[in-house]
Formats: structure tokens, C-alpha cells, sequence
């Protein structure tokens, strides 16, 4: 082999060992962050749950506002078409949560759950209320 075929395939080496691991970063590490600090691509949301009981009183009216009610129950109360929000958050993470609920079809494509247009404070303040479902009444 002669000097400058060594070179090139040297080279190829270097190139294809350096494209592979940055695939492999890509993969393990998600891309990078958006501009508002969401990463779109994993569950890497950030969710702080406020204890706050104006945020939770909050969450729970736009649930109302919004008839999440017709589909959903709790305690009992409220439609059976979506399953019960009760325990919810013994199901799911609070990140899983704001995910589901900021975009539906990318979680499961062709579901029937809606996607609204909610401000990410107020998926926030929903996923407050539902963090106390268990030890409030259904109204």
C-alpha cells in the first residue's frame, strides 16, 4: 500500500469513527435544547409541580373550562370515554404528563385526545391539580 493510499484510508477511519460517536452522543443525549428549554425530542422536560393552592385551584378550572370532564373522571365523576385521572400521577411522571398533554398525537399518533392550545404555565397548573387528585373531591 503505498503512502498516500495509507493517508486516505487513514483518513476515512478518523472521518467514520468520528461520525458514529457523535451519532451515538445524538442518540443517548438528545439534541440539543430549544430556545424555551424544552427538549422535544425525550422526556426531558423539566416539571415543577406547585403546592401553591391558587395554581392548583387554577388547574383545576381550566380542566373545567375546557370539559377535560366530558372524557376524563375523577373520583368517579366525569366521562369514561379517556381513562380516570385518579392516581394519575402514580401512572405517570409530571414530564410524561406535560408531554401528553402539549402534544397528544406525538405520544400516540391518531388519539382521540385533543390538542389544545394551553400555555406551558398552565399544563403546569393542570398537572398541579393532578397531583392532589387523591385527596381532594371531585368538585
Amino acid at each position: 500500500m503505498t503512502e498516500s493510499r495509507r493517508t486516505v484510508v487513514t483518513a476515512f477511519v478518523v472521518l467514520f469513527s468520528t461520525v458514529v460517536c457523535v451519532s451515538l452522543l445524538l442518540f443517548f443525549f438528545g439534541r440539543p435544547k430549544s430556545d424555551h428549554g424544552e427538549n422535544h425530542t425525550s422526556s426531558a422536560y423539566v416539571v415543577t409541580v406547585s403546592t401553591n393552592p391558587l395554581d392548583i385551584k387554577e388547574g383545576r378550572a381550566i380542566m373545567d373550562n375546557n370539559k377535560c370532564f366530558s372524557c376524563h373522571s375523577i373520583n368517579g365523576v366525569g366521562g369514561t370515554v379517556a381513562p380516570s385521572l385518579n392516581g394519575v400521577k402514580y401512572r405517570k411522571s409530571p414530564e410524561m404528563i406535560f408531554r401528553w398533554i402539549k402534544s397528544p398525537d406525538s405520544i400516540k399518533p391518531g388519539t382521540a385526545m385533543p390538542q389544545y392550545p394551553f400555555a406551558n404555565d398552565q399544563i403546569r397548573k393542570i398537572i398541579s391539580y393532578l397531583e392532589t387528585v387523591d385527596s381532594v373531591s371531585a368538585r
